[in-house]
Order: structure tokens, then sequence, then C-alpha cells
């Protein structure tokens, strides 16, 4: 994980809190080396880890500036031991979508319903709805919620509008505070890591729980995989999308959802405490 440098950062405190959280959380932690990425980072130099954890060179700050129905953007990312770009590629642009709220729980269903690939979004009811933040674009051919009290990010659709309005919802969820999000594999966990979301736990997809009209010739049984935002800075989040190391697969099942989704909330939360400004 990468995190932007602030005007109070002081990498080597936020590298050990970061690596503490992790630990409790059940995660492993990052190799020491970090401590020295991120000094790199705020005298403007950009560092990968190689497989045995050294740093290796490169550049950052030169030039710095899909969800159901939007596929671009997926696939892709740096791995361990490759230079991670400061800058994004054509296919990791943001595009500028202006997002409103939506209070309209009812519209901001139909619109959602619109979407041919209706098994990726929950299907909350309007009475439901009306408890979570919701937004759209384009006329309601964008749109995604956020559940306020934890963070949840979800119900994120593109139904026709811009090419890579996923992308650009995502962007606009994080700087909203989007903490955590669960998706089905195997592309839409490499779309959100491009955004910095990092996977906390996997499940094996169990039938009796599957969304209606599931197709399972063409997807199979896909892994369920709950993830957290540790991406740095939020609101420079759309010039950094795509720069971040390539999503991982987590090695082992889990079982308890509920406390994954926890242990997710409370590394994103110890995030964004220790980038905060003092």
């Amino acid at each position: 994980m990468i995190v932007a440098p602030g005007p109070h950062f002081e990498p080597e405190k936020l590298a050990a809190e970061l690596a503490r959280t992790a630990r409790a959380v059940g995660l492993p932690p990052p190799p020491p080396s970090f401590a020295a990425l991120f000094a790199d980072a705020r005298a403007g130099q950009s560092r990968s880890l190689n497989p045995c954890g050294q740093v290796a060179g490169g550049r950052f700050g030169e030039g710095n500036t899909c969800a159901a129905g939007d596929k671009d953007g997926s696939g892709g990312g740096t791995s361990v031991g490759a230079s991670i770009s400061s800058q994004p590629s054509s296919e990791n642009q943001v595009p500028s979508v202006t997002f409103a709220d939506a209070a309209d729980s009812a519209a901001f269903a139909a619109a959602r319903d619109k979407s041919k690939t209706p098994w990726f979004l929950s299907s909350h009811s309007v009475e439901e709805l009306a408890l979570f933040d919701k937004r759209m674009a384009e006329g309601g051919k964008v749109g995604y919620m956020i559940e306020p009290k934890t963070g949840d990010f979800g119900n994120l659709f593109n139904n026709g509008g811009t090419r890579g309005a996923g992308k650009a919802a995502i962007v606009d969820a994080i700087k909203r505070g989007a903490k955590t999000l669960d998706c089905f594999g195997p592309d839409l966990p490499i779309l959100y890591s491009k955004a910095g979301y990092v996977p906390v736990a996997k499940f094996k997809f169990v039938d009796e729980y599957a969304p209606k009209d599931w197709p399972y010739d063409t997807l199979g049984r896909p892994d369920v995989i709950v993830m957290s935002y540790t991406g740095g800075e939020r609101s420079s989040i759309a010039q950094r999308f795509g720069t971040f190391p390539s999503y991982k697969h987590p090695a082992e099942y889990t079982e308890d959802f509920d406390a994954a989704k926890q242990r997710a909330r409370e590394l994103s939360e110890a995030h964004d405490a220790a980038i905060a400004p003092r």
C-alpha cells in the first residue's frame, strides 16, 4: 500500500502504526523497507520493493497531474518488484463526472434496476435505500451508495454513462469517506485495488446466498472479497488511480463475514488517523 505524503507526514511513524494495526486485525505487516519508501515519497522519489523486500528506484511526482455495466479499467496493475508509475496509464485515467446527492430512493432504485448485470448489485428496497447516502450522475446513468455509519461502499452502476464513469464513482466515494467494500472476483477486486483498496479476506461463493438469477453458466462461483481503503490522502486519489501495487488474491478462506468487515473498517480508520494532519 502506498500513502501520499502530507504536510505533517512522518513516514517512519506511519509505517510503524500501519504495521501494528495490520497485526492487530490479523493481516501481515508491511516489510521494514516501507519506511524507506515513505521517506523517498516525501522527497519526491518513488520506490518499489523487490521480492526480497529490498528497495528499487524510480521517479515519483513527475507530471502527476466496473462495477456493474462498466468493465473498463479492470486488469493490469503493477507487481512487487516492478516500478510503480507516478503517471496513470490511459486505461487508468479517471474521466470528469459530476456527482450529486440522490435523496430520492425510488429514483435511485429505478436507475439501479436498469442494469444489465443486476447480480452485481444489492437488491435493497426503496425503504432500505433511505438509510444510505446515495449519489448519481449523468441523469441517473451512474450511481453508488455508502452506508453512513460504517463507510461501506457499494451498489455501483454505470448504465450507459461515460466510459470509465465507474472509476469516477469510486473516486467520488473515496473522497466522501468510503472505507470498505465487498465484491465478486476476479475482475472487480483488481479494479478497486487500483484505487488504493487492499484485500482483507476472501469467502467461498455460497449458492444459498447467491443473487437472484445468478448466471452460473458464465460466471461460475467466484470468490467474494472484502477490501479496505488504505490508499493515502483521499483528496488526491484521482491523480493516483492505477499507481498502486497490483492486487494479490488472499491465500486462505475466511468464514466470519461480519468480523472481516470489522477488521477492514479498523484498518481503514487506522490508516486515516495515521495520515491526518497534526
